[in-house]
């Protein structure tokens, strides 16, 4: 479990918009709370929008986001929340992560670096961002 608080913890602390931080603390701590998380992060309205970069059309294969994260300091592993029960609070190679996640219409975010490098897998196929701090 410890390193879901690492994730979480510098997801919230990180990106998350700072009226909202105190509530996803709170709501992380309850039973089913990342659940509740997963749901408020569909569309990204929680996050603190300073952060976003856009990855551009014609990189949105897992291929170019790999090398767009580990440009930016990923390393080889990963941590992925998700609507996709097979992939949520999993431990995994950032490759097969994005391998897994890209262009699936589930919603993930992938923490390279705890609370300096995330991606972010929307429900729209637009909606493909990296976060960095």
């Amino acid at each position: 479990m410890k390193i879901i608080n690492k994730h979480i913890e510098g997801l919230i602390n990180s990106f998350i918009k700072p009226e909202k931080k105190d509530r996803y603390k709170s709501t992380f701590l309850k039973k089913n709370g990342m659940i509740k998380i997963i749901g408020n992060l569909y569309h990204m309205n929680d996050f603190n929008e300073r952060y976003f970069v856009q990855i551009s059309p014609q990189n949105q294969n897992y291929k170019d986001i790999y090398d767009i994260l580990v440009n930016n300091g990923a390393d080889n592993y990963c941590f992925i929340l998700s609507d996709n029960k097979s992939l949520n609070e999993k431990e995994d190679k950032l490759l097969d992560a994005l391998e897994k996640t890209v262009g699936t219409g589930s919603v993930a975010i992938i923490s390279c670096i705890p609370g300096l490098l995330v991606y972010y897998e929307g429900e729209d196929k637009n909606e493909r961002y990296y976060l960095k701090k």
